[in-house]
């Protein structure tokens, strides 16, 4: 039902020129094609109007090409759902990697280059949406990856969630989580490492010298020790003033056979072996104290350990020593990295997947239309995450009505009186009536209804009242029978 839901909500959403990519999942993956590359031991299946990673501690290689590549110079919008069926993510990527160039689908490696991965990834301390733009020097023909120095935190419940990255060409940039802005900047200044390389970095051909001196401190060459200075002094010694206690058992083991254990009535000694009771603690050993009484040992104030030379500042010292900065030869100035960005051709998941599986995605659009991604997430993701939580705040509501109830049958009178004001409150014109008999109810038993003495007395009572009643029944008898005579 889902799947068709969204096939029917996603029809709604024209196809527009600015569209790259637009996956429903409605033909399954179809259009997706699994690399043959070993490494990938995962298979990708089509689920529920979405793509899955149906198993754990499995790397994944599947993408699909673009319709045509994307270019510098115009924006770029990847968006994609992303839900975990089994259960919240614990280790493991969700991200996507857009594959620059015109890449090999059918061979792709995991080292194959790509000039954005944007998603999810969580493992141990590493709980992060992942924005990696690559970016060639163009001095040195090198790809450096660039990192989002403040990323998004992951969604890491079961709701499905929509992620959004927008690359605009004013080198600006969004991360969206549920259409919420949870991370923006701007590629020149919030990125590490930044796309404009240093101009100097230290020398690396540079050593440090073999006779600079970067000790602050060295001990005292004049200084002697002391001629009543004792290295050999114990640090601790036995307390002299210490009595052994009164009543010592300088004779009792520390372990007895347990004297009330009792040789069980089925024990055979051929078979299990003469009996013996367990071995205790010897109880005469807990107060005072038995076996070979030692004095406990203190702090030797004569302790002064091993002498060593105070430390006093070095006159040769020349501070921490570091080499000195040269021309960086990397340096350029990139002052319009988005211009500088790849073509793309291709989107990849390419990821590993350790825990949990089921992690489905669905939806995915690259465009260069930013309201028009907007509108898409909203046709689609919004009506199917609405539900969801519809849903899901049903059940707990169902969970805690169910709780209640399990409360209201094994609780007292404190849980009664929570369902009294319950009822209370659902019905207004019988509230205050109803509450005035469960308080003083309550008084009652708190003035001790329950209480030994008040039971005996009632029962003294009762007792009365019984005899009484067998006296009036006794006398009704004669007068009946004296009347007949008469």
């Amino acid at each position: 039902m889902r799947a068709v839901a969204l096939v029917l909500l996603a029809a709604l959403v024209p196809l527009s020129a600015a569209h790259l990519l637009k996956e429903t999942f409605e033909n399954g993956i179809e259009n997706w094609v699994s690399s043959s590359d070993e490494s990938y031991t995962g298979r990708a299946q089509a689920v529920d109007g979405g793509m899955v990673l149906p198993e754990e501690a499995k790397r994944y290689g599947i993408s699909t090409p673009l319709s045509q590549p994307w270019q510098p110079g115009t924006p770029l919008v990847l968006q994609y759902e992303l839900t975990f069926t089994d259960s919240p993510l614990e280790c493991g990527g969700a991200y996507m990697k857009m594959l620059s160039g015109s890449p090999d689908l059918e061979t792709m490696k995991e080292s194959d280059p790509f000039t954005i991965m944007f998603g999810p990834d969580k493992c141990g301390s590493t709980n992060k949406v992942h924005l990696i733009l690559k970016h060639k020097n163009p001095v040195t023909g090198k790809l450096v990856e660039h990192h989002a120095s403040k990323p998004a935190r992951v969604k890491t419940d079961k709701l499905p969630h929509l992620y959004t990255l927008v690359v605009r060409p004013d080198n600006t940039f969004s991360v969206l989580v549920d259409q919420v802005e949870e991370a923006t900047g701007s590629l020149t200044t919030d990125f590490e490492p930044p796309f404009t390389p240093l101009k100097e970095i230290p020398d690396p051909d540079e050593k440090k010298p073999d006779d600079w001196v970067d000790e602050p401190k060295i001990p005292d060459p004049e200084a002697s020790k002391p001629d009543d200075w004792d290295e050999d002094a114990p640090e601790t010694i036995p307390d002299e003033t210490a009595e052994k206690p009164s009543g010592w058992y300088d004779d009792e083991p520390l372990m007895v056979p347990d004297p009330s254990a009792v040789r069980p009535d089925d024990w055979n000694d051929e078979d299990d072996g003469p009996w013996e009771a367990p071995i205790v603690e010897n109880p005469k050993c807990k107060d005072p104290g038995c076996g070979e009484w030692k004095r406990p040992v203190i702090s030797n104030p004569e302790y002064k350990g091993k002498w060593s030379a105070p430390m006093i500042d070095n006159t040769a010292y020349k501070g921490v020593w570091k080499p000195q900065n040269i021309p960086n030869p990397e340096f350029f100035e990139c002052e319009d990295p988005a211009a500088g960005l790849a073509a793309i051709g291709a989107v990849a998941v390419e990821v590993w997947l350790y825990k949990p599986k089921g992690v489905q995605f669905g939806n995915v659009l690259v465009t260069t239309d930013e309201a028009a991604a907007e509108e898409f997430g909203a046709r689609t993701w919004k009506v199917v995450s609405d539900a969801a939580k519809k849903k899901a705040a049903e059940e707990a509501e169902k969970a805690a009505e169910e709780a209640r109830k399990r409360r209201i049958e094994e609780g007292g009178i404190v849980v009664q009186m929570e369902r009294v004001a319950l009822l209370a409150m659902e019905n207004p014109m019988v509230s205050l009536p109803l509450i005035l008999v469960v308080f003083l109810l309550a008084l009652k038993m708190c003035m001790g209804g329950n209480s030994k003495k008040t039971v005996e007395k009632e029962k003294v009572v009762e007792e009365k009242e019984k005899e009484e009643t067998k006296r009036t029944l006794r006398k009704r008898k004669t007068d009946k029978s004296s009347s007949k005579h008469d």
